[in-house]
């Protein structure tokens, strides 16, 4: 389902990893392990001291809760990879990622975790001083499910704050959850459920991507899920939820509602996209869906509780099939339960997977233009099976530089992680290494979207220059070298199609140049989105200081065009761009990920006609002199349905009424087609001036013994 989008299922068995049993820790540090806990009632993981406690690195896998941590828990979760298990008794759903009680402070992030029931915030003790506080952020989540073993399930969400109350600095942040129809039983993706923050510092949720919240099975009609709410049945105002903001999230595909606010105050919703095509990857229809948003009043709290609520601002594209809210099969606001939604700007029609995967799309390159990985980081998050080869450190501290670290061909190069279609990159020793036997290739016979990364830490901040030798087949939608989470902009170059392709043997130097790093650390990889028998091969990886670093700037561009037009019409693009130590070598514009074309002299201008309605994501990439590239923000467009031109009161719309417009007798007159009768033939049909038409010169006529059909056609 989204494969195509960069964004796949994880599969739902667990990784083969070595485990320890489960661990009870007493004192505060640093663990990293692997755990497991086969016991429903067991925690792979507790947490039973208030000493800081950092869980980094780990594999952790259980029937029941993963990670359990008591009250004043200090807890930070960070690069772990949870798997939850099949629960070991009946009326149980799978254990939490991480159940916290009365915390006082907890950080959950890069983090990655598959088949659990999500993450339980469940009361807070902290006492407000600085840094007690709560963050959930980078993380990647996959199918929380509340099914039970033997039948029934249990409500579960992404993330449940329960009576969370008066915390300031609390941020959701950039987490990325996808469950799949049928493999996954969500709630709320994240419930607020009586939880505050502070009247200057609200509960801030917000650029995370959320796609699916189904009933099971998925086309049953019953469904309460949404993608976030806010809940509570508090009747005094202290207890509320209130101070609660939500913006520039992504909700896709969640039946029955997106977003709603269903209890409390001062709550703002705005500047989020909604969509939901109300479709299965199959194209069967989903039974329910209800309304994109509303604000409503469930618990029917008083007047003094449930006040100063607004939605606005978002874009909207909800589908429930036989409603007309705009448009037909749509209901993007709550018949009567939104009156203070205002600003809503409404995709048009239609609403279909190809829209919400272009929601994808957008959330990809979020994630590109601000530098952010979602997931573990770094070799730190990978499993820990038995010791093989060496670890190799070259120039610039790269682990496995020339692929050559595992003494043979490798589906997982040592040093090396991998995203998306992961059959697609691997090590071997096809057409030779730059030095040595081996290369790390991007290859696969069917179209394939990939990334294979690491992050290399320990380095002194200072600028940088990321350098490969590289060869390409050419063809690919994208193909570069990026280097990112350094504490700046991603940055990348292009890799190009190389003379003869990946079977010739020239190898190219390519190099991300002026990498300034001031956070310790910068990820370097390298990316594909390829159609198949596409290649890239690359090998010797380098990071090292720059000499004479700061010479070279990245150019700047910016992207100005239309926001609106409609089907047919043609869009000028224009972008403006500029080199502070150097020249502008072209300027690319895109549609996605797809090359629209490209001007290599200013002014930078396109012009482009989309080919359907709908919504487009355009963007420009700067490239200079040096080989540096920025990419411009991007510029949403709608593209809406062409109208069909109105038709004055008394046009005849009869091609060829009068039978003269061919000039001539004919048997074939213009505008008109011969349908025959058994046992006859369409010569006894044809024009004639004998006897002369009613206008003109010409008019029809026909002889057959048995009757024929004229039939006018436009």
């Amino acid at each position: 389902m989204l494969a195509a989008a960069g964004l796949p299922l994880v599969s739902a068995q667990a990784q083969t990893v070595t485990y320890a049993d489960p661990i009870v820790i007493t004192k505060g540090g640093t663990y990293t392990g692997n755990y497991r806990s086969n016991d429903s009632g067991k925690p792979a993981v507790l947490v039973n001291t208030n000493e800081p406690v950092v869980l980094d690195g780990c594999n952790i896998a259980g029937a029941g809760n993963l990670i359990q941590a008591g009250e004043g828990a200090n807890l930070t979760v960070r690069n772990c990879r949870g798997q939850g298990l099949t629960p070991s008794v009946d009326n149980q759903a799978p254990g939490r990622f991480l159940d916290s009680y009365r915390a006082q402070r907890l950080v959950v992030e890069h983090n990655a975790f598959v088949q659990t029931s999500g993450i339980v915030v469940n009361r807070w003790s902290g006492t407000g001083a600085p840094g007690q506080t709560l963050t959930v952020r980078y993380n990647r989540a996959r199918n929380i499910d509340g099914r039970w073993r033997n039948g029934g399930s249990t409500r579960s969400s992404f993330l449940i704050l329960n009576t969370v109350q008066h915390l300031a600095g609390v941020d959701v942040a950039y987490n990325e959850v996808i469950n799949a129809p049928n493999q996954s039983l969500v709630e709320d993706n994240i419930n607020l459920y009586n939880t505050s923050g502070a009247a200057g510092s609200p509960v801030h949720v917000h650029d995370n991507f959320v796609r699916g919240a189904y009933p099971f099975p998925a086309t049953d009609g019953q469904f309460t899920g949404t993608g976030l709410t806010t809940d509570g049945d508090a009747g005094a105002l202290e207890g509320a939820a209130a101070y609660i903001e939500a913006d520039h999230n992504q909700f896709v595909s969640t039946c029955n509602a997106a977003m709603n606010i269903a209890a409390g105050h001062d709550v703002y919703y705005h500047d989020n996209r909604l969509v939901t095509s109300a479709l299965l990857p199959d194209g069967s229809r989903l039974k329910a869906t209800y309304a994109a948003t509303a604000v409503f009043n469930y618990y029917q709290q008083l007047a003094t509780l449930f006040f100063n609520n607004r939605i606005e601002n978002n874009v909207i594209g909800f589908v429930r099939w036989g409603a007309n809210n705009p448009f037909p099969d749509r209901q993007d606001l709550s018949p009567g339960n939104c009156a203070t939604c205002a600003g809503t700007v409404h995709l048009p029609n239609p609403i279909t997977l190809a829209t919400e995967d272009n929601e994808a799309t957008l959330w990809a390159q979020k994630l590109q233009q601000n530098g952010v990985v979602v997931g573990p980081l770094g070799a730190a998050a990978a499993p820990a099976p038995a010791p093989t080869a060496p670890v190799v450190v070259a120039n610039g501290q790269v682990v496995n530089p020339g692929f050559e670290a595992d003494g043979a061909a490798s589906r997982t190069p040592t040093g090396w992680q991998a995203t998306s279609d992961v059959d697609a990159e691997y090590s071997e020793s096809y057409a030779g290494g730059h030095t040595g036997t081996y290369h790390g290739t991007h290859y696969r016979s069917s179209a394939y979207e990939v990334y294979t990364y690491q992050v290399v830490g320990g380095l002194a901040n200072g600028t940088y220059a990321f350098s490969a030798w590289v060869k390409s087949s050419g063809g690919q939608a994208a193909a570069q070298m990026r280097a990112s989470n350094y504490g700046g902009p991603v940055l990348t170059a292009n890799l190009a199609a190389t003379p003869g392709g990946v079977a010739a043997p020239g190898w190219v130097l390519l190099t991300v140049a002026n990498i300034a790093v001031t956070n310790g650390q910068c990820e370097i990889g390298f990316y594909s989105k390829a159609d198949g028998g596409q290649a890239i091969y690359f090998d010797d990886v380098t990071l090292a200081p720059q000499q004479n670093a700061g010479r070279n700037a990245a150019p700047t561009v910016a992207l100005s065009a239309a926001t609106s037009l409609a089907l047919g019409q043609s869009l000028a693009l224009s972008a403006t761009a500029a080199d502070a130590d150097g020249t502008v070598a072209k300027v690319d514009f895109f549609n996605g990920t797809t090359k629209l074309g490209e001007d290599a002299g200013a002014p930078y201008q396109l012009s482009w006609t989309p080919t359907a309605a709908g919504t487009y994501t355009l963007t420009a990439v700067a490239t200079d002199n040096a080989g540096a590239s920025t990419t411009s923000a991007a510029v949403a467009v709608v593209v809406a349905a062409s109208a069909a031109a109105p038709v004055s009161p008394g046009t005849n719309l009869v091609a060829n009424p009068g039978f003269e417009a061919g000039g001539l007798p004919t048997e074939r007159p213009t505008g008109w087609q011969t349908a025959t009768g058994p046992n006859t033939n369409g010569n006894a049909d044809y024009t004639e001036v004998y006897p002369g038409g009613h206008a003109g010169l010409y008019h029809a006529r026909t002889t057959a013994p048995k009757p024929t059909r004229c039939t006018p056609t436009r």
